[in-house]
């Protein structure tokens, strides 16, 4: 199963998100992500087994850790290649980063390499074309996240779609 651990988004926050995404979507041509699939991703852990993705779930349980809000920041880009990956950002946060920490410290057992720094972010357009979009005038919200809780999503294909399925949650306190 192809597997990764993030923080899903309340439906008001992916309504958002969605709307941003579509405003910017026809200057860059890119692929928008789906609605229901807005998460920020804390760790991408490829392909694991049941056996694993039951160790991970116990360890998963036993998480200790406060619940927090974190804030979103401007719109920016990965460049790859010549493509684009538009998305919204967060704004700098010692909870989200010890958060981070502590999946880092539960999936060390399973010999997990990650690849980068943590950049937290909420991916909006794939593939996209280069554009200027801090130019265009986008919806605003201050309405912030509400970490409470941490999720395994289970990512696949449902209908040629790409989709991310909760698998697994983990409230915090």
């Amino acid at each position: 199963m192809r597997l990764f651990i993030g923080i899903d988004l309340s439906q008001s926050m992916k309504s958002y998100l969605f709307n941003v995404s579509k405003t910017i979507e026809p200057h860059t041509r890119g692929h928008i992500t789906r609605e229901p699939n807005y998460h920020l991703t804390l760790a991408f852990l490829g392909e694991l087994d049941d056996i694993q993705t039951e160790q991970l779930k116990g360890w998963m349980n036993t998480v200790d850790f406060k619940s927090f809000q974190m804030q979103l920041s401007d719109i920016d880009y990965f460049q790859k290649g010549e493509r684009f990956i538009y998305y919204m950002g967060i704004q700098s946060n010692p909870s989200l980063k010890s958060l981070y920490q502590k999946v880092l410290d539960f999936i060390a057992p399973l010999n997990i390499s990650l690849h980068g720094k943590f950049s937290p972010h909420i991916t909006l357009i794939r593939q996209g074309k280069a554009f200027p979009v801090h130019a265009l005038p986008l919806p605003k919200t201050e309405e912030n996240i509400d970490v409470d809780t941490i999720t395994l999503f289970l990512s696949h294909q449902v209908d040629g779609e790409l989709t991310y399925t909760p698998i697994h949650r983990v409230k915090l306190k």
